[in-house]
């Protein structure tokens, strides 16, 4: 590899990091209820309590959301923008319509690391078709 395609391999590498910081940062706007939190944190394993009792992790929660938001905005799959698109015309918040699709999408991505197989993305658009 010669010099110039290394550097354009970096600024790539760079550009996505950047995009990945700046949709963190907007899903950390979105997210008020999560701040208290981040002012005591101590580390990325902190978990918090939600509603229903359950632990949950805010930054697996918003790196989830920037999964989708990138799947979102490249339209890759297809699928999700389609999803997304339907359960707001049928009146759902945007926001509870991200989190319907991220349902289905951190069940499938726990299958992946936990039973070592590839993502089945004929199996996603499946799911999300059923919302």
């Amino acid at each position: 590899m010669d010099e110039n395609e290394e550097n354009e391999e970096n600024d790539a590498l760079y550009g996505e990091i950047r995009l990945d910081d700046e949709l963190y940062v907007e899903q950390l706007a979105a997210h008020p209820e999560y701040q208290e939190f981040f002012e005591k944190s101590e580390g990325l394993d902190d978990v918090l309590m939600d509603e229903t009792g359950q632990e949950v992790s805010p930054h697996l929660h918003l790196m989830t959301h920037v999964i989708l938001e990138k799947q979102l905005r490249s339209d890759d799959p297809p699928c999700v923008r389609k999803t997304v698109a339907r359960l707001e015309a049928r009146g759902e918040d945007p926001h509870d319509a991200r989190h319907a699709v991220m349902a289905i999408l951190v069940e499938l991505m726990w299958e992946c690391m936990t039973e070592q197989k590839p993502f089945e993305a004929k199996r996603y658009e499946k799911q999300l078709k059923g919302l």
